[in-house]
């Protein structure tokens, strides 16, 4: 086993060493470099970590074509970075501690390591509102390095409000890919009830698509 540190945490995150688990990683890398020259770089461990089975319940995160497609899927997305700056919840560079450690980021970043994790939009479906609660130092130091498309994924958060976040954040909304139905809680209700998974892929986001 190798073992890659976790940048962010004390959370260590592995990927076997065994060559066609490594050659699978290469392949997803290589491909998203390849749709997004500029994007920050991707470390191994980020692509194993965040890549599900063919699990149908590990996949209702997707549209229907991704969830068709290939034998696995990563969860997370590439995302342009000036469409996650409307989202932040900080913005870090109008910190002194904040550029600190921006600077150390981009030293790391520079050192072609690569993200460990996505950047985390937590996302209320209810409330139409998502925010950026984990990569704010990340985004910024992308986006200073030049990084045109950052990794991102989105969590499900019921709770937080753009009145909660101390006006943070904004209108994020899923588009009707995500809206496959729970069986068993509409069975209860008696009606359609949309199942919304804990992590979900970006491009189920309008508001994320794209490059404009």
């Amino acid at each position: 086993m190798t073992t890659d540190r976790e940048y962010y945490s004390d959370r260590f995150v592995t990927v076997p060493d065994n060559p066609e688990v490594r050659a699978g990683l290469t392949a997803i890398r290589n491909h998203y470099m390849k749709m997004y020259p500029g994007a920050a770089p991707l470390s191994e461990s980020l692509i194993h970590n965040y890549t599900r089975s063919t699990d149908p319940s590990h996949r209702w995160g997707f549209t229907h074509e991704q969830r068709t497609q290939g034998k696995d899927l990563p969860i997370f997305g590439m995302v342009a970075t000036h469409k996650l700056v409307p989202y932040q919840e900080y913005d870090r560079t109008k910190e002194e501690g904040g550029r600190m450690n921006i600077e150390r980021i981009k030293d790391w970043m520079l050192g072609s390591v690569g993200h460990h994790e996505p950047l985390w939009v937590d996302y209320n479906h209810d409330a139409s509102y998502g925010f950026l609660s984990e990569g704010n130092h990340r985004l910024a130091a992308a986006i200073q390095l030049g990084h045109t498309h950052v990794p991102v994924v989105i969590g499900r958060n019921g709770y937080s409000t753009k009145e909660s976040r101390r006006g943070a954040g904004g209108f994020l909304q899923a588009n009707g890919g995500l809206m496959i139905p729970d069986e068993y809680y509409s069975h209860l209700a008696g009606h359609h009830v949309p199942f919304l998974p804990p992590e979900m892929h970006p491009t189920l986001f309008p508001q994320l698509r794209g490059d404009r």
